[in-house]
């Protein structure tokens, strides 16, 4: 994997979104967070025509591009490996932010919620959102690590 790597980030840049592309289309970077510690976030553009990303939503990569760096709010039952992170603000339709990619955050629970260390993929009700698996066999893209009741968030560590 190669990363572009942005350097000398803070918390007010991650939570700033653009309508254009200010930082290198799939740019990723570690910044340290007092409650959080370290945790890796990769800039993307929200190709939702009309949809915005509101804190928690599981974000996939985009099929209509080859290019990397755009994503979709994840389909229901789409593959874990398809997930490339979740917004930890709210990021508008059409515009470009940064998505958490791998460390502690906040997932939306699907409509069954989930529990405290299971491991997660992608909602089967509720599109964008997480469910539990009860023995991963296959890839997760998250570990809960507190119990969220149904469409509320809860913190986990991603790693997409």
């Amino acid at each position: 994997m190669i990363m572009v790597l942005v350097a000398a980030l803070t918390a007010t840049d991650l939570v700033a979104t653009y309508t254009d592309g200010v930082y290198p289309r799939g740019a990723q970077t570690w910044v340290y967070d007092s409650t959080y510690g370290f945790r890796r976030w990769k800039y993307v553009k929200n190709a939702e025509a009309a949809t915005a990303w509101a804190v928690g939503t599981v974000v996939m990569n985009s099929t209509a591009s080859a290019v990397v760096g755009e994503g979709l709010v994840a389909a229901t039952s789409v593959a874990a490996h398809r997930v490339i992170g979740v917004a930890q603000h709210a990021i508008p339709a059409v515009s470009w932010g940064w998505i958490l990619a791998e460390g502690d955050g906040l997932v939306i629970a699907d409509t069954g919620g989930f529990t405290a260390d299971t491991g997660l993929i992608p909602g089967n009700a509720v599109a964008g959102t997480a469910d539990n698996v009860g023995a991963a066999t296959g890839a997760i893209f998250a570990l809960a690590r507190a119990t969220a009741l149904a469409t509320a968030t809860g913190v986990c560590y991603i790693r997409c």
